[in-house]
C-alpha cells in the first residue's frame, strides 16, 4: 500500500480518531480485517529479492492452539485475540503513517520491515504469556491472566528477556520503543502501557554475535583465478555459438562438447527438447518428459547427451553469474532486478539498468539505476539471454530449470546465488586450492572495493577487466559514477581493504632504487635518499621502513597520472609567489609541477597519453592543434624514458 493511500493522518492519531475499519486496504491483496495479510506483488521490482515469507502475516496462526506445533520461532508463538487486534493497529500505522512514531522524513515503512518487527513482538508477548502460565500453575494460582498489551508490565518483559533470550535484540528493541510511543499507545488502547521508550532503553537485549571467522575480501590470487575462469567460460560459449564477443582481448576456454558441431543448431535442438517437455508437463499437470526419441536423436547427431549439454549450460550460467557479481559491486537485492533486456547506453557508455533497493522507497522509480557494463559483462549478459530462452525466466539470476507454463518466474534466492558461484569455483578449481572458500554477494562487494582501491593507485597488477571497469566508471558523469553501482559507498571502505595496496604503492614511491619522474622528482629523490640513510643509521632495514610508511598511508593525492603533494604556491627568489601549473580536467600537470611525483605505478597512464596524442596529431581534423599534441606526446615519452632508465630508449 502506498503512503498516499493511507486514510489516517497524524492529526487523526493525535486526536484519538480511528478512521479505518475492517475493509480498509493494507495491500493490493488484503484488508485490515483479514486474518491473513499478504503484501506480495510481482509488479514491484524491489520485492524480487524478498522471500514471500517476509511479506505475509498470518494473524490467525498466532491465536490458534495446535497440539503438533513444535516450532521455536514465530510459527510456534501464541497470543490472545486482543493482542492480535492491537498489533494489527500498530502494524497498519507503522506501514502507512511512520510519522506517527516520530520518524521524520519517512513516508512509509517497507512491508518486510513491518512483518519482521511484528513477529519479534509476537514472540516476546507469547513468551510473557507462557511464563505467566507456568507461574500460575506452579507458584501463583491467583495471578490474573493477561489479555491486552496494557496488562504486560515492564518486569514481565525484563524477566522474559532474561529467561527466554532472543538473538534479534535490534528488531525487538526498536519494536517495543515504537509500540511505546505516546501517540501509538493512545491509538491502540484507551489505557496506557506500563512502560515507555525510556524504560525500553534500560532493558538488556540479546544481540547476534558478530562473526569474525570469515575473510572480508578474496585474496588477489583467488580474485584473478575466479575472474579468468569465468571470463574464459563465457567467451567459450559465445565461440561455440559462432558469435563475436565484445571482449576481444579475452581467451576462451575449449568447449567440453560440440567441438565439430554447429553450436547454434545444437543449442536450438536442445531448446526444442526442453520446450516439448515443458508443454507435456503442462498437459500432465506435473513435471514429466515425453522426449525419449528426440533425446536419442540428439545424442546420435552431436555425440553428447542432452544431460551433458544441460551440465555445460549450467556451468556457463554460473560463470556468467560470477562475472556479473565480480564487476558490478551490486548487492544481492540489486542483482535480482537485472533482466535479460537491461543493457542500454547512457552518455555513450554501456550500462546495466536495474533497481536500487536499499534505502529506497517502494514508490521510487524502477529500472533507472545504472551500473557500468564493461565488455565481458555484456558477453555474460548475452550468455544469460540465450539460457533464458531455455528456462523462460527473464531474471539474470535464475535457476537452471524451466519455469512451468502458467507459473511466475522468480530470481535465485540469496543462498541459491551464493551456492551457484561457490559451486562454480569448486568445479573449476581442479587442484582444490580454494576448496574451503564460500563465495557470497557481500564478499564480492568487498573484494571489488579492495580491487578498486588497488586500481586507484594505478597498480600494474589489476586484471584486464578491472581496467575496463575503471575506464567505464571514469567515463560516466561524476554524479552517475557516485550514485550507481555503489561506487561512492565502496570508496568509503578503502581504509578497510587497501593495506596491501598502500604497501605496493609505497614500494614504488619510497624504495631508494625506484625511478620517479615529474617536476618534483629531483627534490623528492634527494629527500628520499637522506631519509633512508638516516633510518639505516638507526638500524632500520629498507623493508621495515617501507612497511612503516605504508601503515601511515600515502601523504599524496593520486590524480591518475601522478602523485600530488598538495596545491601550494611556490615562493620565488624575488619574493613573489607562483601558482602551480595545473591544467586539464584533473587540473594537474605533473611534468612541470614541483609538487608532483610520478612512479612506475603511473606508467600505463603515460603510455596512454603518448598513444592518444599520437593518434590525435595524425588526425587531419586536428591539424590546427598538431604542434601542441606532438609536444604533449614528446613530454610523455620523456616521462616514460625517465621511468625506464635501463631501457635507454623511449617507450613506444
Amino acid at each position: 500500500m502506498n503512503a498516499n493511500q493511507s486514510p489516517v493522518t497524524i492529526e487523526d492519531v493525535m486526536a484519538g480518531r480511528t478512521l479505518f475499519d475492517a475493509n480498509t486496504r493494507v495491500s493490493n491483496n488484503s484488508r485490515f480485517g483479514d486474518d491473513f495479510w499478504d503484501f506480495t506483488n510481482p509488479q514491484i521490482a524491489r520485492f524480487s529479492s524478498v522471500p514471500n515469507g517476509r511479506l505475509r502475516l498470518d494473524w490467525a496462526m498466532y491465536c490458534t492452539v495446535s497440539d503438533d506445533n513444535t516450532f521455536s520461532d514465530h510459527r510456534g508463538a501464541l497470543i490472545t485475540k486482543e493482542m492480535v487486534q492491537e498489533l494489527k493497529v500498530f502494524a497498519f500505522l507503522y506501514l502507512t503513517l511512520p510519522s506517527a512514531f516520530g520518524m521524520r522524513g519517512v513516508q512509509s515503512a517497507k512491508p518486510q520491515t513491518v512483518v519482521i518487527t511484528v513477529r519479534a513482538l509476537i514472540v516476546l508477548f507469547s513468551d510473557v504469556l507462557r511464563h505467566h502460565r507456568l507461574l500460575g500453575l506452579e507458584q501463583q494460582p491467583q495471578l490474573s491472566s493477561i489479555r491486552y498489551l496494557t496488562d504486560v508490565s515492564l518486569q514481565d518483559i525484563r524477566t522474559v528477556l532474561k529467561n527466554f533470550p532472543r538473538a534479534n535484540g535490534d528488531t525487538l528493541k526498536k519494536g517495543l520503543s515504537l509500540l511505546a510511543h505516546p501517540q501509538i499507545a493512545r491509538a491502540i488502547s484507551v489505557k496506557s502501557l506500563q512502560w515507555n521508550a525510556r524504560d525500553i532503553k534500560g532493558l538488556a537485549f540479546k544481540f547476534p554475535e558478530k562473526r569474525t571467522d570469515y575473510e572480508k575480501v578474496m585474496p588477489n590470487e583467488l580474485f584473478r583465478f575466479l575472474s579468468n575462469s569465468a571470463c574464459a567460460d563465457v567467451l567459450s560459449f559465445l565461440s561455440f555459438l559462432g558469435e563475436s564477443a565484445h571482449d576481444q582481448s579475452g581467451q576462451p576456454s575449449t568447449p567440453p562438447i560440440g567441438l565439430n558441431c554447429n553450436g547454434a543448431q545444437m543449442l536450438s535442438d536442445y531448446i526444442a527438447i526442453r520446450e516439448f517437455d515443458r508443454s507435456y508437463s503442462a498437459r500432465l499437470g506435473k513435471r514429466g518428459s515425453s522426449t525419449a526419441w528426440q533425446r536419442k536423436k540428439f545424442r546420435l547427431a552431436y555425440g553428447v547427451t542432452p544431460k551433458e549439454m544441460f551440465l555445460w549450460l549450467y556451468r556457463v550460467q554460473r560463470a556468467a553469474f560470477t562475472v556479473i557479481g565480480l564487476y558490478t559491486g551490486a548487492r544481492y537485492s540489486d542483482l535480482t532486478s537485472f533482466t535479460t533486456n537491461c543493457i542500454h547506453t547512457f552518455h555513450g557508455q554501456f550500462v546495466l539498468t536495474g533497481t536500487l533497493v536499499k534505502n529506497e522507497s517502494l514508490d521510487a522509480q524502477e529500472g533507472k539505476d545504472l551500473w557500468p557494463a564493461i565488455p565481458i559483462m555484456r558477453d555474460a549478459m548475452v550468455c544469460l539471454t540465450h539460457i533464458s530462452r531455455i528456462t523462460h525466466n527473464p531474471y539474470i539470476l535464475s535457476g537452471c530449470e524451466t519455469v512451468p507454463i502458467g507459473k511466475p518466474p522468480y530470481p535465485l534466492s540469496l543462498n541459491g546465488f551464493s551456492g551457484a558461484i561457490s559451486n562454480y569455483l569448486h568445479e573449476v578449481d581442479t587442484a582444490g586450492r580454494w576448496v574451503d572458500w564460500h563465495i557470497n554477494a557481500h564478499l564480492l562487494r568487498h573484494t571489488l572495493a579492495h580491487q578498486l582501491a588497488r586500481a586507484d593507485v594505478g597498480l600494474v597488477f589489476i586484471a584486464h577487466q578491472m581496467k575496463h571497469l575503471h575506464t567505464a566508471l571514469n567515463a560516466l558523469p561524476p554524479d552517475v559514477t557516485m550514485m550507481y553501482g555503489n561506487v561512492g559507498e565502496l570508496a568509503t571502505q578503502r581504509a578497510l581493504h587497501s593495506g596491501s595496496a598502500y604497501l605496493e604503492a609505497a614500494k614504488e614511491l619510497y624504495s631508494p632504487d625506484r625511478p620517479v619522474a615529474g617536476g618534483g622528482a629531483d627534490a623528492f629523490i634527494a629527500r628520499r635518499k637522506a631519509y633512508f640513510e638516516g633510518m639505516a643509521a638507526q638500524g632500520w632495514t629498507v623493508d621495515e621502513v617501507l612497511t612503516n610508511l605504508a601503515m601511515q598511508g600515502l601523504p599524496f593525492a593520486s590524480v591518475g597520472i601522478g602523485y600530488c603533494g598538495g596545491v601550494r604556491d611556490t615562493l620565488l627568489k624575488d619574493g613573489t609567489k607562483e601558482r602551480p601549473p595545473c591544467i586539464g580536467s584533473l587540473q594537474c600537470n605533473p611534468i612541470q609541477c614541483q609538487q608532483a611525483v610520478i612512479t612506475k605505478t603511473h606508467e600505463p597512464a603515460w603510455q596512454k597519453v603518448v598513444s592518444q596524442n599520437r593518434n590525435l596529431a595524425a588526425d587531419p581534423r586536428m591539424a590546427h592543434a598538431k604542434e601542441p599534441l606532438l609536444e604533449a606526446m614528446k613530454a610523455a615519452e620523456e616521462v616514460l624514458a625517465r621511468l625506464n632508465p635501463e631501457s635507454g630508449v623511449l617507450q613506444q
